[in-house]
């Protein structure tokens, strides 16, 4: 009798943990699906045309093709803009990610309907082999110096698109079809939604076989008003949804930045690098930063001028040099969120260099102190402001919402 009540009580205990789990995110490791070595290229920087060239690293950078500028009307072309951005980034070696959309007014199904791009622009053409035509010029102008094109930029809210996803699922199949023509090393890139209302239009476009056209599934990860770590569960939720399709291929946050209120620069410093590492460990395999030299902007990677990284964007720079070349292997909480919800306990993610693991903490509710487990082999801290701290023989140290880096160092 003893034994069986041993026995039932031990089952209600591992029901009440499994279920802990589920609920609350109780201790879950969370492994990336990509366990290479971060490579530069995941530090991708939208720059505003004509700006001076960030003095940060930059790992790839993205921009518009708008066909609108590009044909003006039926046949007659003007490359003038296209091939300024071009040009811009040629010298500094880095991918170009170009994304191709909007319709002109004299190709539009709708060429009297208006909306934010220009009237008749958020529209698919009215004759297919019109968008066609336009996809094969850019891919033969630009054969050899862009391997990626991205269609239409955020399809979901209205400002760039307003049809349906059956439209851009076949505008997605002539592109690939013709970029492919001329060039089958050319990588596409999926239309990029924004937002809650994005997840069910990527529901939609993966469900009506837009998955099979693209090369790169893209989404673009504003997380505010949410804390980052909402981006976690967002990027989770998004390669199950295409797993559930069948759709193995790698997810790319095209474009992502803060949009909520003003953040003075210490948290702007902690947002910024709790959102690009769990990016990472959420599986997301590339992101692009906006934007280098746009004053608009809540968080400035760059000066005024733009002549000069800020606060924030020299620790962009120093999170490059943590994160470049090592692999991060997982990330941990007792509080890991759902997608648009906030996490309220601390974070610890293993990151491996050469042999040595590496540990980086945060605490998204501020201040707090743990006591450093010998085990861990480490014996100095780094901040992302450049700041270095050996960790004392107590062990005793302190952190809070900026991510620490725990590392041996010499």
């Amino acid at each position: 009798m003893k034994e069986r009540q041993r026995v039932k009580i031990l089952f209600i205990w591992f029901r009440f943990c499994a279920v802990s789990a589920m609920c609350c995110g109780l201790l879950l490791a969370q492994h990336p699906p990509d366990e290479a070595p971060i490579p530069a290229s995941y530090f991708g920087i939208h720059v505003q045309a004509g700006r001076p060239w960030p003095t940060i690293p930059v790992g790839g950078r993205r921009v518009t093709f708008n066909w609108i500028k590009i044909e003006p009307q039926p046949g007659q072309w003007d490359f003038k803009q296209s091939d300024d951005l071009v040009k811009e980034t040629a010298p500094h070696n880095v991918d170009l990610i170009a994304t191709l959309g909007f319709s002109p007014q004299w190709a539009s199904s709708r060429p009297d309907g208006d909306c934010r791009v220009g009237r008749g622009a958020c529209w698919e053409p009215a004759n297919m082999q019109d968008w066609r035509d336009f996809i094969k010029a850019v891919a033969n102008r630009y054969k050899g110096q862009i391997q990626y094109y991205e269609i239409w930029n955020e399809p979901n809210e209205g400002a760039f698109f307003q049809s349906s996803v059956s439209a851009l699922v076949n505008l997605a199949q002539a592109a690939s079809e013709e970029l492919k023509k001329v060039d089958p090393a050319i990588q596409v890139i999926s239309p990029s939604p924004i937002g809650p209302k994005g997840m069910s239009w990527m529901d939609e476009f993966l469900q009506r076989g837009g998955g099979k056209y693209v090369d790169i599934v893209g989404f673009h990860f504003y997380f505010a008003p949410s804390p980052p770590e909402s981006v976690f569960g967002e990027a989770t939720q998004l390669r199950s949804m295409m797993a559930k399709y069948g759709v193995r291929k790698p997810l790319w946050d095209t474009e992502n930045d803060w949009t909520g209120e003003h953040l003075d620069d210490r948290t702007a410093i902690a947002y910024v690098g709790r959102v690009l590492i769990l990016e990472r460990a959420a599986g997301v395999s590339r992101q692009f930063w906006y934007e280098w030299g746009n004053p608009g902007q809540v968080i400035h990677l760059a000066a005024e001028d733009a002549s000069a990284p800020s606060v924030v964007g020299k620790a962009y720079a120093n999170l490059q040099e943590w994160l470049v070349g090592a692999v991060l292997k997982s990330c941990t909480s007792a509080d890991i969120p759902q997608a648009y919800h906030a996490s309220h306990a601390m974070w610890t993610c293993d990151l491996q260099r050469n042999g040595q693991m590496d540990k980086i903490i945060w605490n998204p509710d501020g201040p707090s102190m743990m006591k450093i487990p010998p085990s861990w082999h480490v014996n100095r801290a780094r901040n992302l402001e450049g700041g270095v701290t050996p960790i004392p023989p107590s062990g005793q140290t302190g952190f809070g919402i900026q991510p620490l880096l725990l590392e041996w160092g010499q």
